[in-house]
């Protein structure tokens, strides 16, 4: 019997990161008390999780550029993974950025 092919789908915070890239950056650039507040009222179910990510990121006012390059600088990925792209060639997914 043939084998199937499958996807390997990774999620990109905290999966292939050593750590959830989204909060470095909110700590590092945002308004962190803000921050917790939305994640308080998320999880008492007052908004939604694209709520919460927007309102949290809108407390984020460097340029883009800036925060790119601190992202680049500062947020490791899992040892291994360039492994485990070559052999699997992953599909990554994040529900918080593009």
């Amino acid at each position: 019997m043939a084998q199937r092919p499958f996807t390997l789908v990774l999620d990109w915070d905290g999966t292939i990161t050593e750590r959830d890239s989204l909060i470095a950056v909110l700590e590092h650039f945002g308004d962190w008390p803000e921050c917790e507040r939305l994640g308080e009222q998320l999880f008492r179910g007052g908004i939604t999780l694209h709520e919460e990510i927007e309102g949290q990121f809108a407390t984020v006012t460097a340029p883009l550029d800036a925060v790119v390059a601190w992202v680049v600088e500062h947020v490791a990925v899992r040892p291994g993974l360039p492994e485990l792209v070559e052999r699997f060639r992953p599909v990554v997914v994040s529900s918080g950025l593009h």
